[in-house]
């Protein structure tokens, strides 16, 4: 995974905003500026071949 790189976390849509090597990063949800710590191993990675952006 990569900054950049849409995840699923709790059923919701994020983009990893920030990568942490303790395994941590900081993700955000789209249109909404609050930034949520979330260890790697939780984050489901996004299909991006659906991705029409």
């Amino acid at each position: 995974m990569k900054i950049g790189t849409k995840v699923k976390y709790k059923d919701k849509v994020y983009t990893i905003f920030w990568i942490y090597e303790s395994g941590y990063c900081e993700i955000q949800e789209e249109d909404y500026f609050q930034v949520v710590l979330a260890e790697l191993s939780e984050l489901e990675l996004m299909d991006q071949t659906n991705s029409f952006k």
